[in-house]
């Protein structure tokens, strides 16, 4: 069950956001929670350097994730109805994925909601609708690169790299030779300049970067698609919040 969690009243403490996409494919909410009790959820939010030992491992197994495994399994027994979510745990915040806000109720039901920092939600339920529908629709404050609905992604290949890059590269320019109708990223761009200059490329740049066109016409993006065909690894749309 997913429901939108806008009519839950949400502790004053707890910093709300707004989520670009789903989780992992399919969790449309994420709490955020830390697991010191030394310091406050405004210094933990911007502290980046909470070292990993066992200790800190151990401290948050204790005070976070056992209690939210507790929590959700009381449930669980007392319902014969497992919930479905998600933990993963990154240095002193422990992040849990969900979408049945039954989740978010039981959460803060118990002590444990003073350890929580922050909520993302959707916004609304058009916005809630968009994210369970569309995984590849990304809604956010602005568009991509400032003046783009899509992002087409490249498949970062060995193929794409020695046998479509300097074709690719021309076919650009050829298709597109006014600057505002699409942009590259940095990864490709770099690409396309040192790609083939093994002393100035950084190898393991090359080929873990990201590879990007952004594209804010229906008929470029078709042209680009065509153009690209099995080189494309995915392509994302932009919806802005105000359009929600």
């Amino acid at each position: 069950m997913t429901t939108n969690s806008n009519d839950i009243v949400i502790p004053r403490h707890i910093k709300i956001e707004v989520p670009e996409k789903s989780y992992y494919g399919k969790y449309t909410h994420k709490l955020d929670l830390v697991a010191t009790k030394e310091q406050s959820a405004a210094t933990i939010r911007s502290l980046n350097n909470w070292r990993f030992n066992r200790t800190n491992y151990h401290n948050v197994q204790v005070e976070v994730t056992k209690p939210i495994r507790r929590i959700l399994a009381d449930y669980a027994l007392e319902t014969g109805h497992e919930l479905d979510y998600r933990l993963r745990q990154e240095g002193a915040t422990l992040s849990v994925y969900f979408s049945d806000t039954k989740i978010l109720e039981l959460i803060l039901a118990d002590r444990i909601v003073s350890k929580i920092v922050s909520l993302y939600r959707p916004i609304n339920d058009k916005h809630l609708e968009v994210m369970e529908i569309n995984k590849k629709i990304r809604v956010r404050k602005s568009l991509f690169n400032k003046a783009f609905r899509y992002k087409l992604y490249i498949k970062n290949t060995t193929k794409f790299r020695k046998e479509e890059l300097s074709a690719f590269n021309n076919w650009i320019k050829d298709t597109f030779p006014e600057d505002d109708r699409i942009a590259i990223n940095a990864g490709l761009d770099y690409l396309l300049v040192y790609g083939k200059t093994r002393e100035r490329a950084r190898s393991w740049y090359i080929h873990n970067t990201i590879l990007a066109i952004y594209i804010n016409d229906e008929v470029d993006l078709m042209l680009t698609k065509l153009r690209l065909n099995e080189h494309i690894a995915y392509i994302e749309q932009a919806i802005l919040f105000t359009e929600l």
